[in-house]
């Protein structure tokens, strides 16, 4: 998939979890919503109805979306029970979801006019670590089985370097870098463009600077602990 508006052009590999670093988050999310087969899971959740319960919800979802479901109950419980939220009552009210719940819940909504790309805007928000991880293994899923695109939209590089495949950093309408995860390794790039080095990527460029230690980036800090033993 390519995205292009002005001098801006950028590409979303296909089948992969991808992240894009920007200092105008706005126009990239609008720039994309603009695209076929793209949801949009936006930072928070937002109440577009009141003292609804969640099946309730999801219905005004498909209705406010204009989508042409052949079997709209079954199409809802299909998309609760993808993101692993089959198992909560879907007559309880919105409001009662926990903050996790209301992320998948903003995915199973997404998930219902069957995007080939799932956009999230800072993915993790409000998310503490073990629902990072069921998040990203729910990810890891759907790209495997159901052939999908994510992309993160975020100024946390810690996030890009650990999750994603691809990353793309634009600065004021331009493409500044584009490439596998490892653009996230270029220390000296990043400093130049003022963008934050990821903390595991400044700890093994410190230590191969000082130290002159020959161990190679790693996104897992128990990849990095077995370098050292293996080098030093």
């Amino acid at each position: 998939m390519e995205i292009k508006k002005n001098k801006l052009v950028f590409n979303i590999k296909d089948s992969g979890i991808n992240g894009i670093i920007t200092d105008d988050r706005k126009e990239i999310i609008n720039l994309l919503s603009a695209e076929d087969k793209v949801s949009i899971i936006g930072e928070d959740f937002q109440y577009n109805y009141f003292d609804n319960t969640v099946y309730e919800y999801m219905t005004g979802e498909v209705e406010r979306k204009n989508l042409i479901l052949r079997d709209k109950a079954k199409k809802i419980k299909d998309s609760l029970r993808i993101v692993g939220l089959n198992k909560i009552d879907i007559d309880r009210n919105v409001t009662t979801l926990s903050e996790s719940e209301k992320k998948l819940l903003q995915i199973a909504i997404a998930l219902l006019s069957n995007p080939d790309i799932l956009v999230f805007e800072e993915p993790f928000t409000k998310l503490d670590l073990k629902n990072q991880k069921k998040l990203m293994i729910f990810l890891g899923k759907i790209k495997e089985k159901f052939n999908k695109t994510a992309v993160f939209i975020t100024n946390d590089s810690n996030v890009l370097y650990k999750y994603t495949d691809y990353v793309i950093i634009i600065q004021n309408k331009k493409l500044i870098m584009e490439g596998t995860r490892r653009v996230l390794e270029d220390v000296d790039a990043l400093i130049k463009n003022n963008i934050k080095v990821p903390e595991i990527v400044e700890f093994t460029y410190k230590a191969k600077k000082k130290y002159n230690v020959k161990i190679d980036y790693h996104n897992d800090i128990r990849d990095i602990i077995k370098d050292i033993y293996k080098h030093v």
